[in-house]
């Protein structure tokens, strides 16, 4: 049966995941993005854009190239150690 738009049940049960998995995607790579001192591009204004206007795309390209080699700050634990716990030169 379809509602007013004519979406049927079975196309809305396909797209609800494909929504889910967008805005997954979006919230990952937005705080990821916050969450780093530099990224590759040198502009985080121009990764948001980025991340936001295309969709699925964006936050793909974003983690797939767009991320700096180096792990993002830990605010929690201030800077001074690397992901293994050791102390950075």
């Amino acid at each position: 049966m379809a509602n007013g738009l004519g979406i049927t049940g079975a196309v809305l049960a396909a797209l609800v995941p494909l929504v889910v998995i967008e805005v997954g995607l979006w919230i990952w790579a937005l705080i990821d993005l916050v969450r780093r001192d530099r990224v590759r591009g040198g502009s985080k204004l121009l990764w948001v854009v980025m991340i936001i206007l295309f969709e699925v795309v964006g936050p793909i390209v974003y983690l797939a190239w767009g991320r700096n080699a180096e792990p993002p700050r830990d605010p929690g634990r201030g800077d001074v150690t690397d992901p293994w716990g050791r102390e950075r030169q």
